[in-house]
C-alpha cells in the first residue's frame, strides 16, 4: 500500500522455508586476484603484511563489482558446494593459474556457477576470461563424481553476464533433471529454476490454487522460464501459452513438456514488449488467467497495458520484488482488485520473500460507483484499453457504458468516479465521458 496505493486484503502469514540451511540449488562464486579483508581481520593479524590477500574465491561484498570475499564454508547449499569451491581454489592456485582481476580486466578464471537437483548431483559452470586450462577442467572430472553435467565458458566481455555466451560441454550432459510432483523438468546451464527447490513446490501450489483453474481456461504463462508453472498447472487448463526471453530456457520448455506428455502447451521466445502483442492475443486467444513471474525488474508497461485489453478474468502474480510488484499492480488498479495475497518465504536467513498476488476484474454491480487516486494518465489509458477492448471481453463482465466524471482536471491526484451500467444483449459499443462535475464531453 506504501508503494502502490492500492486497497489490499488481509495478507495471510508467510509460508516458511522447510530447509533454512543447505536450501539452495544454484550458487554463483566470483574469482579474484585480491581478497576482500575486514578490518578486524587486518588486526587481528598484526597487520596487512601478514595476511595473505590474494586469490579469493567467494561473494562480492554488497555493491562493490570489485571486492571479493574469500568463503571457505558456505552453508546455502550442501557440502559438495564447499569441497569443488574449496578445491579448485587450491589447484589452480598450485598450478599458477591468475584469478580475474576487475580493474585490469586480466586474470584467467573469473566465476564458477553450481547448480544441483534433488539427488545432490551437479551440474558444474566454470568460466575463463580466455581459453581454459583443461588441467582445472580435468581436476574437476576426476575428483568429483557427484558432477554429472562439467561445463564450460569463455567470457572477454568486461561483464560477468554468461546469457550471451556460448556455454560447451567438457564432460557428461548439458542438462540436470530436477522433478516435482510426478512431473520432470530439465534444468541448462542459462535456465531459471526457483533456486529454493522445496518452496518453489510450495509458491507453484499456491499459484496453482489462486489461478482456479477448472479444466476449461486458456492460461499466459508470462516469464516461463523452462515452463515450471506452464507445465505444472497444466493438468488443470485447457492450454497453456508460456512465453520467456532466453531461447535455451524455451528450448527445455518444449522439451520438459514433451518428457511428461504434456500436449496442450505452446511456448514462444523472444522480448515479452515484442512477442506479446494485441495480434499475438488474437491468434493464440484472449486468456482467462494470466500468470506473471517476472525478474526484480517487475513488468513493462507495455506489457500490462496488452494484458488490460487482454481482460483476462483473473491474474496471478509471483514475484520477488515487493517494490515492482506493487508498481505493477498499481497500474492495473483500475480494472482489478487483490483479492489474495501469500507471501512464501523462498530466502531464509534474509529479508527477500516470494508473493503470490490475486487481482481479480473489478466488477461493480449496478448503481454503486468507486473513487480511485489514481493519476490521471491511468485514468486515461484505462478508458482506452476498456473502450479499445469491449469485443473482446468476457460476457460475465457485464458491461456496456463507462462514464468517467473526473474532478479537478488540472489536479494530477484528482479522484475517479467509475460508474457501470448493465449490460443490453443489444448492444455493443461503449460511450466514454470525461469532464468536471455534471458537464460531461463524449469522446
Amino acid at each position: 500500500t506504501r508503494i502502490g496505493k492500492v486497497e489490499l486484503p488481509e495478507i495471510s502469514p508467510i509460508l516458511g522455508s522447510q530447509e533454512i540451511y543447505e536450501y539452495r540449488n544454484k550458487l554463483e562464486f566470483t574469482f579474484s586476484d585480491r581478497k576482500w579483508l575486514s578490518w578486524d581481520t587486518i588486526r587481528a593479524a598484526g597487520g596487512l603484511e601478514n595476511v595473505d590477500n590474494t586469490h579469493g574465491l567467494g561473494f562480492h561484498i554488497p555493491n562493490c563489482f570489485d571486492k571479493v570475499l574469500d568463503i571457505t564454508e558456505c552453508h546455502l547449499m550442501p557440502e559438495i558446494n564447499n569441497r569443488i569451491r574449496n578445491g579448485i581454489r587450491e589447484y589452480a592456485r598450485s598450478l599458477g593459474i591468475t584469478f580475474y582481476n576487475e580493474h585490469a580486466h586480466e586474470g584467467q578464471l573469473r566465476t564458477l556457477i553450481l547448480r544441483s537437483n534433488h539427488k545432490g548431483e551437479i551440474m558444474l559452470i566454470v568460466v575463463w576470461a580466455d581459453e581454459p586450462d583443461m588441467r582445472v577442467m580435468e581436476y574437476l572430472r576426476d575428483n568429483f563424481p557427484e558432477i554429472i553435467s562439467l561445463l564450460y565458458v569463455v567470457n572477454r566481455k568486461f561483464n560477468d553476464t554468461i546469457g550471451d555466451q556460448e556455454v560447451h560441454v567438457f564432460h557428461g550432459q548439458d542438462h540436470i533433471m530436477e522433478q516435482m510432483e510426478d512431473l520432470q523438468f530439465k534444468v541448462g546451464p542459462k535456465s531459471f529454476y526457483q533456486t529454493n527447490t522445496l518452496q518453489a513446490y510450495e509458491l507453484y501450489k499456491v499459484a496453482r490454487e489462486f489461478a482456479g483453474l477448472t479444466g476449461e481456461e486458456l492460461v499466459f504463462d508470462l516469464y516461463t522460464g523452462t515452463g515450471t508453472i506452464a507445465n505444472f498447472v497444466a493438468a488443470k487448463a485447457k492450454k497453456v501459452v508460456g512465453i520467456e526471453y532466453v531461447p535455451e530456457a524455451i528450448e527445455d520448455a518444449k522439451v520438459n513438456s514433451g518428457i511428461n506428455g504434456i500436449t496442450n502447451t505452446v511456448f514462444y521466445a523472444g522480448d515479452m514488449k515484442k512477442v506479446l502483442s494485441d495480434d499475438f492475443v488474437e491468434a493464440n486467444g484472449r486468456p482467462n488467467v494470466v500468470i506473471l513471474d517476472p525478474p526484480r525488474a517487475g513488468v513493462d508497461e507495455p506489457v500490462i497495458d496488452v494484458i488490460l485489453r487482454a481482460a483476462p478474468d483473473r491474474i496471478v502474480y509471483v514475484s520477488c520484488n515487493p517494490a515492482t510488484q506493487a508498481r505493477d499492480i498499481a497500474l492495473m488498479d483500475g480494472m482489478y482488485r487483490v483479492e489474495s495475497v501469500q507471501p512464501v518465504d523462498m530466502f531464509p536467513h534474509t529479508y527477500h520473500v516470494d508473493k503470490n498476488f490475486v487481482p481479480y476484474r473489478d466488477i461493480i454491480k449496478k448503481g454503486e460507483s468507486k473513487t480511485h487516486g489514481n493519476m490521471l494518465y491511468h485514468i486515461d489509458r484505462i478508458a482506452k484499453n476498456i473502450a479499445a477492448n469491449h469485443a473482446k471481453m468476457n460476457d460475465s463482465v457485464r458491461l456496456v457504458h463507462l462514464y468517467l466524471i473526473i474532478h479537478g482536471i488540472g489536479d494530477m491526484h484528482c479522484p475517479m468516479h467509475m460508474r457501470f451500467i448493465d449490460r443490453e444483449p443489444s448492444l455493443g459499443t461503449y460511450n466514454i465521458y470525461f469532464g468536471k462535475g455534471n458537464k460531461k464531453k463524449k469522446t
